[in-house]
């Protein structure tokens, strides 16, 4: 029954990240761009 906290806990911090690179990704782009 403990098994799925640990599971759904990495899931946020993946989210949280992948949103967070995706976000700079794009930041880079834009300043490379100009």
């Amino acid at each position: 029954m403990v098994k799925w906290k640990p599971n759904w806990l990495f899931f946020n911090l993946f989210a949280a990240l992948s949103e967070l690179a995706h976000k700079l990704w794009r930041k880079a782009r834009l300043k490379h761009r100009v």
